[in-house]
């Protein structure tokens, strides 16, 4: 096998979507919001339960809080915008990305990234990590109107670049929508376990520690 390029999920795969949200939050409950401190945690612990790491509309959370929380010196129309416009603001990288992505594009390696989730919020989360440089093509599910695990993301991402699945490793931290996706579409996969999700039996490889990423992907390609 001959690997010309590696794709990522972006979310706890690049990005460290579970901290980046913490952050958010406590800003946001705090300095935004101006809740006493006692509600600060309260609305912190109620927000993570509705978003359901990121399953949860954003809509439905900010009018359920809005409620709950009596936030009415703001509207709910408000508080989504407000997620949409500041959440960049607090975003981090998982531990040693910059690292791996660096090495592999030294490498040579063509880099993508394939992620669900809104357009433009997502393009920019990224460009906040200051990654965007790397990756010759960023697929959006909500820009492209498919989403992982469907075939279709993942081929159009290779079309963008002019790279066989075959030729690609895809590297995700979702069993479901990023390995067995990828899987289908062709691709060599590699998982990367989180408090979530902590195994995946069917993945071709799993890479615990982003610094190991470019000996797995050579190994991948001898």
């Amino acid at each position: 096998m001959t690997i010309k390029a590696v794709l990522f999920d972006l979310d706890e795969t690049i990005l460290d979507r579970s901290r980046s949200l913490e952050l958010f939050l406590t800003w946001e409950a705090s300095e935004y919001l101006n809740l006493p401190y006692a509600e600060c945690e309260r609305y912190i612990e109620r927000f993570l339960e509705l978003d359901d790491n990121g399953m949860g509309s954003k809509t439905d959370i900010y009018s359920l809080l809005w409620k709950e929380f009596g936030l009415y010196e703001h509207t709910a129309e408000d508080l989504v915008a407000n997620y949409y416009a500041s959440f960049q603001r607090f975003v981090c990288e998982k531990r040693h990305v910059d690292q791996a992505i660096s090495m592999l594009k030294s490498q040579g390696y063509t880099l993508g990234v394939v992620s669900n989730g809104p357009t433009p919020f997502q393009e920019n989360n990224l460009q906040a990590l200051g990654l965007t440089s790397f990756f010759e093509t960023i697929v959006i599910s909500a820009a492209v109107d498919c989403r992982k695990p469907d075939l279709e993301i993942f081929t159009l991402a290779c079309d963008n670049i002019g790279v066989e699945p075959s030729a690609c490793i895809f590297v995700g931290d979702n069993p479901e929508a990023d390995i067995r996706g990828a899987s289908a579409a062709g691709m060599f996969t590699v998982f990367v376990p989180t408090r979530r999700y902590q195994a995946c039996s069917f993945a071709n490889k799993v890479c615990r520690d982003m610094r190991d990423l470019p000996a797995v992907v050579l190994e991948a390609n001898t």
